[in-house]
């Protein structure tokens, strides 16, 4: 077994809260410190204890209390899109997870263009770099210091303020920011899982009056939690086979009967390959799964007998080289997000007026 198999094990297992009883019953007393430690962090945060600081104009945070996937990524994309739409000029600034910048490095995107890169790296992170090239005209501001990292786009850039919104990626756990619109993505299937290292979930449950929206992702009717006052929109995630692949030049009807190989390095690889295989009906003959964020290694005797490749778009633009290389055509699979009820378009126009009417 290799470390990436071991790795994403343990994940499942923590995803499904089926640890050994023997390992819960270790893990119960650290799972127990870690909880009263983020409840604290959040309560000194609440209390002003720890220092917030307002960034020049407004702030949308998009994040989860759940380790791995729960959406944020098309999440954000809807975000950005929607403000856009209002009048505004969002700014999306991340983390960047797996690039190694120190706290004084930072990077900026534009499409596919380096506005500045203040770093030693030259690595650009899979989700930034997507989210940068699928908007083409929202800058993606990346540094592990996101509040250093939003100044020095400001100081290099000088971008209007007056309608500018940073949209905070992953941002739920990052009190540091003063936000104006706070978004908590919870998975429909489990909404609020135990807290690790039981399960996958960063905090306890008394987080989530922070919010002042959830979105349960994953849903298939309209979800909600009791004990939230706040506003609470359900979104159904639909993943789609492109027509084309990523060259333009082979349409997926001449290799739809055909033996293909799945590519992911998502949260919940094995989600993929049910909707692949059972929804769409596809013949996938090996998956190959990597951990969230890690690099992509596909050899020759993985593609044995495929016709082409199948993979999202995070794992196609963490290096779209490793793709490029494939002596198969490559199908980028595409989600789309359904919104049950009330959409997430109705929420932002509610908090932000179109900028025309200030």
């Amino acid at each position: 077994m290799t470390k990436n198999d071991l790795r994403m094990r343990i994940e499942q297992a923590l995803a499904d809260e089926q640890l050994p009883l023997i390992m819960m019953i270790l893990a119960a007393p650290i799972g127990l410190v870690y909880a009263v430690f983020m409840r604290c962090r959040r309560w000194l945060y609440r209390r002003n204890f720890m220092a917030v600081t307002r960034l020049p104009g407004q702030v949308v945070s998009v994040g989860n209390i759940k380790m791995g996937g729960t959406g944020k990524t098309p999440v954000t994309l809807e975000v950005a899109k929607y403000l856009t739409a209002l009048g505004y000029r969002p700014v999306i600034l991340t983390r960047g997870y797996g690039v190694g910048f120190s706290k004084t490095e930072s990077m900026a995107l534009l499409g596919k263009t380096i506005l500045y890169n203040e770093s030693s790296h030259n690595l650009i992170a899979d989700e930034p770099r997507m989210l940068a090239e699928v908007l083409g005209n929202v800058p993606v501001v990346i540094g592990s210091n996101r509040i250093g990292a939003a100044l020095k786009y400001i100081d290099t850039i000088k971008p209007r303020v007056e309608n500018l919104v940073w949209i905070l990626d992953d941002g739920y756990q990052h009190l540091r920011i003063k936000r104006d619109l706070n978004l908590l993505l919870l998975d429909a299937i489990k909404p609020l899982p135990r807290v690790f290292p039981l399960g996958l979930s960063r905090e306890g449950q008394s987080a989530v009056k922070d919010a002042d929206a959830t979105i349960f992702t994953r849903a298939e009717k309209q979800v909600a939690l009791p004990s939230f006052k706040g506003l609470q929109l359900s979104a159904r995630f639909i993943t789609e086979i492109p027509m084309y692949d990523t060259s333009g030049k082979v349409h997926f009807s001449a290799i739809k009967h055909a033996p293909l190989l799945l590519v992911s390095g998502v949260a919940n690889p094995r989600h993929l390959y049910e909707v692949v295989t059972q929804k769409h009906l596809l013949q996938v003959t090996k998956h190959l799964c990597f951990a969230d964020h890690a690099p992509l290694q596909i050899s020759a005797e993985s593609l044995a007998g495929a016709h082409a490749a199948l993979t999202t778009a995070k794992d196609y633009y963490r290096n779209p080289d490793v793709f490029a290389k494939l002596a198969v055509p490559v199908f980028v699979l595409e989600l789309n997000i359904e919104w049950l009820g009330k959409d997430l378009f109705s929420l932002l126009s509610q908090s932000f007026k179109h900028y025309s009417e200030k």
